[in-house]
This record gives structure tokens, sequence and C-alpha cells, in this order.
């Protein structure tokens, strides 16, 4: 077993939410599969999160590690994204479903443009994030693109006093087919 695949099996049994996330990619027949990495994010919020909903500015780093292409085809072992956003936020609600447009940079100094949709759940005290679509530009064009992020819920007792919460990180997988 890779490395990857190892500490994805870990992720998945300490993550809870996560088990679900990584079966679609288990799912995907290993020809059909382009590529496969490790995702890790940190979100931070301007001012911070509290139970009440107010303006935040988002800002979102994630980073993708351990790239393996079943197909022995692509040399990307790495890839990042990044940006920030507007958008009215408190600790006891999920974000809406949205669309977004958004460069992911390979360590080939490739870009891929992937035009997706962002859906986020609750289960049992952790948040899966999952962004689905399409690449539509750059490498790896015409794929699919999934990436499913787990974040646990934001501490309420933190929401509630100070500042609120202002990161949160997260762990999953992102898959091109």
């Amino acid at each position: 077993m890779s490395n990857t695949r190892a500490f994805l099996a870990v992720a998945c049994l300490l993550g809870g939410g996560m088990a679900a996330s990584t079966t679609s990619a288990a799912a995907t027949p290993a020809s059909l599969l382009e590529l496969t990495c490790t995702a890790t994010s940190t979100v931070t919020y301007s001012p911070g999160l509290s139970l009440v909903p107010t303006q935040q500015t988002v800002t979102f780093d994630v980073a993708y590690s351990g790239c393996i292409s079943p197909l022995g085809v692509s040399s990307v072992l790495s890839g990042s994204r990044q940006g920030s956003f507007q958008d009215t936020r408190s600790c006891l609600t999920l974000p809406a479903p949205a669309t977004q447009s958004f460069p992911v940079a390979w360590n080939t100094g490739n870009d891929s443009q992937v035009n997706g949709s962002t859906q986020s759940v609750d289960v049992g005290g952790q948040v899966l994030h999952t962004i689905t679509g399409s690449v539509t530009s750059g490498q790896f064009d015409g794929n699919t693109f999934v990436e499913e992020m787990n974040q646990i819920s934001p501490d309420l007792l933190q929401c509630a006093v100070g500042t609120g919460v202002r990161s949160q990180t997260g762990i999953g997988v992102v898959t091109l087919t």
C-alpha cells in the first residue's frame, strides 16, 4: 500500500465522515482515474464566525499532495488553489450551495481551470464540503473534478466569546477522472 493510500485510510478511520467521501474515488475503476491527491485546507474568517450571521471575508488555501496517476500518464505530484470572497456566515449555518470557477496550479507549471458547484453537509460534528465540476481548460481539460474536504464543525463555545472562530483546517481528497 502506498504512503498516500495508507494516509487516506487512516484519515478515513479518524475522520468519520471522511470514510463516505473516499468511497467515490475508491469505487472508480483505476483505468478511469486520471489523478488522485490528498487535499488539505486552511480557511480563515475575518472578523470571525460567531453565533450571529455576519459578513465575513473568507480566505482559503488548499494544497494537493501525494498525487498519484494510476495510468502513469501524468507527472503531477502536487498542486494548490487559493482565493478569498465575501459571504454572510455563522457557526450555526452551513455555507449555501454555490457555483464557482477557479484555477488549480500544478507542480509541473501547468494550470487547470475548474468550473464546479459546492455542497456542504454536517455529519456527526463534522462538515463535508464537496466541489464537483469539470476542468474547462488547461491540464486535464475535459476531466471531472471532485474535491471532498472534511472539517470539524466550529466550537460553539469559541463562537460565543471573543473574536469567534477565526480559522478551520480540513483534510480530504481530490480526484480527476
